[in-house]
C-alpha cells in the first residue's frame, strides 16, 4: 500500500471514530475540524467530502443536508469498522476502542 493510501485509510478510519464518539452524527465542519486537530491539516474540506461518500459508498454511513452542511450518519456497519470488528476497503484496520470499553 502506498504512503498517500494508508494515509486516507487511517483518515477514514479517524472519522469513524469521532462518528462513533459523537452520537454517530456530525456535520462535514465538524469533521473537518476534527481531522485538522490531530494531524490532519493538508487535508481539504472537499478530501473530507471525498472520504464520506466513499464511507456511504462502502455503507459505513449515511448523508443528508442540513442547509448548507452535509451531515453524516455512522451505521451499524462504520460502528463495526471503527472498533476494529470489520475490515473495509479503504478504511484502516482500527485497533480503537472508546473509553467505555476498556
Amino acid at each position: 500500500m502506498s504512503f498517500k493510501a494508508d494515509w486516507d485509510a487511517s483518515r477514514r478510519t479517524y472519522l469513524l471514530r469521532v462518528l462513533a464518539e459523537t452520537g454517530w452524527a456530525a456535520n462535514e465542519s465538524v469533521l473537518f475540524d476534527a481531522a485538522q486537530a490531530v494531524g490532519f491539516q493538508a487535508d481539504t474540506r472537499e478530501t473530507i467530502r471525498a472520504d464520506l461518500d466513499r464511507l456511504r459508498d462502502a455503507g459505513c454511513l449515511t448523508q443528508r443536508w442540513a442547509g448548507d452542511l452535509l451531515v453524516a450518519e455512522l451505521t451499524p456497519r462504520g460502528d463495526d469498522a471503527a472498533r476494529g470488528r470489520i475490515e473495509v476497503d479503504g478504511v484502516k484496520k482500527s485497533v480503537w476502542r472508546p473509553a467505555s470499553e476498556r
